[in-house]
């Protein structure tokens, strides 16, 4: 999941953000996307160096249990499962969200307004 591989729930997430990164400034947002890919490439060779090197004495007898195996399925499942159908978190989340940018765009022309008076009141003292 931290590598954002597609059909899991990081992808979503990051796909989003750099969704609207692109509506702002596409230059930011190529620059994201390459940081995300070098950022997976490096994820990719620490995983290769982890589970392909030479193993160390301490790791030929590990082994998991009943119960560690089942925590880490209930995790891979929800990784592919939010990545599959990510409307379960984003769908209650959305008018929120919409609300928040709302209040967040009017207080950015109210603030824009307040700047333009000011340099009218400065144009006029001078």
């Amino acid at each position: 999941a931290s590598v954002s591989l597609p059909l899991t729930v990081s992808f979503v997430g990051e796909f989003l953000i750099l969704l609207g990164i692109a509506k702002i400034n596409l230059f930011y947002a190529l620059l994201a996307g390459l940081v995300i890919i070098l950022g997976a490439i490096y994820m990719f060779a620490v995983f290769r160096k982890i589970f392909f090197m030479q193993k160390q004495s301490f790791i030929e007898n590990f082994s998991l249990r009943l119960r560690e195996i089942v925590a880490l399925v209930c995790i891979i499942v929800m990784i592919f499962g939010l990545g599959l159908m990510p409307n379960i978190l984003l769908k209650p989340i959305q008018k929120d969200v919409d609300n928040l940018i709302k209040t967040m765009n009017i207080r950015a022309v109210e603030q824009n307004t307040l700047d333009f008076l000011s340099k009218i009141g400065e144009a006029n003292v001078k």
